[in-house]
């Protein structure tokens, strides 16, 4: 398995599109399989419990890409020095979801959390915490 053959803090510099990892199936329209695929940007790095595939620049997951962790958690989206910033979806191991915009690694703006229960809050964050009522 590649995230087995990888250690930890490692970049592939010229990872093929027949690895396992490129057969992700993406599940919001914030990544395009293809365009990451075929960037000269694209790479992947191993972290001790995710695999990173998208934009490295300066050694940092800069631009668009996909985190998937051992866990089942999943991020697909924008990255701007090694962070999650601009508009993504991530998907938690309970079923939970969050979907919206994030600054600094956080949700901030707006944004819609699902709980796995069905309960929805979509409004406004602010450095991870929800704002105001929501809807």
């Amino acid at each position: 398995m590649l995230s087995q053959a990888l250690q930890a803090g490692s970049i592939l510099l010229d990872p093929s599109p027949s690895m396992e990892i490129w057969e992700y199936s993406p599940k919001s329209n914030y990544v395009d399989l293809k365009k990451i695929q075929t960037s000269n940007k694209s790479k992947i790095k191993k972290f001790k419990d995710a695999v990173y595939f998208g934009d490295i620049e300066y050694l940092k997951r800069n631009g668009i890409g996909i985190m998937k962790y051992d866990s089942g958690r999943f991020y697909e989206g924008s990255w701007k020095n090694d962070l999650r910033d601009g508009k993504g979806y991530e998907h938690f191991p309970n079923g939970n979801s969050y979907e919206g915009e994030y600054n600094k690694g956080k949700p901030h703006g707006n944004g819609v959390f699902k709980w796995n229960t069905g309960e929805i809050y979509d409004g406004q964050w602010k450095d991870g915490l929800k704002q105001g009522d929501g809807v």
